[in-house]
């Protein structure tokens, strides 16, 4: 607070600090600035002026509280706990009997996981006798989309390069030995071609095998375009350097 007093009458006035600088007016109409600090001591509280002192708070200490030592009859008692897992028990193949049930003798063997199975534990599918779980994995597969095989794309665009540029290459060498009559470049430029799409035609094959044995895999119709594409480059460079050296050998 700040304290002042005003010039005109010399009465005692009191603003708070937020206030400093401002214009105010006193009770006989004189206009007073507060200033920024105080000019005054303060009024002493007396005991007329209402201000009581307040007592020393109590100081805090625990309370103790009877707690039972036993439940009420009345209460419900807790759930007992759960017993811990049991580690699983391993227990030797009997094939007489079905994995399953070992009550009940075995009728069949799983395709899939080679396991003995009851006549209730095994399915056909496609021909093949299945458990359920073997079952299971083959069905839910079924909606999916299939994923295509990288190999077979990968053979696909090689059979695609290989191709022309096996053409290419036994093209410039048939017309360098008709033309001038060098059949040792001609030769070389065939076999370069023949190896270029025999690469090609060794990939696709093996993309073509690797689809056989992979239901769950799409991409056998690329895998034999790629094939095609590659064999004919192959029969191509094959007939160019069988005529060019039958007629090198003719004439």
């Amino acid at each position: 607070m700040i304290w002042f007093l005003c010039k005109t009458c010399g009465k005692k006035q009191s603003r708070p600090e937020s206030e400093s600088g401002t214009l105010l007016f006193c009770s006989c109409g004189a206009s007073v600035r507060v200033p920024f600090s105080s000019t005054t001591l303060p009024d002493q509280p007396t005991a007329d002026s209402g201000q009581v002192d307040m007592p020393a708070p109590l100081p805090l200490r625990p309370v103790p509280l009877d707690i039972p030592d036993a439940l009420p009859a009345d209460s419900t008692p807790p759930p007992p706990s759960p017993d811990p897992p049991r580690p699983r028990r391993y227990r030797k193949k009997n094939d007489r009997y079905c994995w399953n049930h070992t009550d009940d003798f075995s009728a069949g063997r799983c395709s899939a996981c080679e396991l003995m199975f009851c006549a209730g534990c095994l399915v056909k599918l496609r021909g093949k006798l299945l458990c359920g779980a073997c079952k299971n994995f083959r069905v839910s597969g079924v909606g999916k989309p299939a994923r295509r095989l990288p190999l077979a794309v990968t053979a696909l665009v090689a059979s695609l390069v290989a191709a022309p540029v096996g053409l290419t290459l036994s093209l410039v060498g048939a017309g360098l030995f008709f033309g001038i009559g060098t059949i040792g470049v001609m030769i070389l430029l065939t076999v370069l071609a023949l190896l270029t799409t025999g690469v090609s035609l060794a990939v696709s094959i093996a993309a073509l095998r690797k689809l056989e044995g992979q239901s769950r895999l799409s991409g056998r119709a690329i895998a034999a375009a790629a094939v095609s594409v590659s064999l004919a480059g192959v029969l191509w460079c094959v007939s160019v350097l069988s005529f060019v050296v039958a007629r090198s050998g003719g004439g």
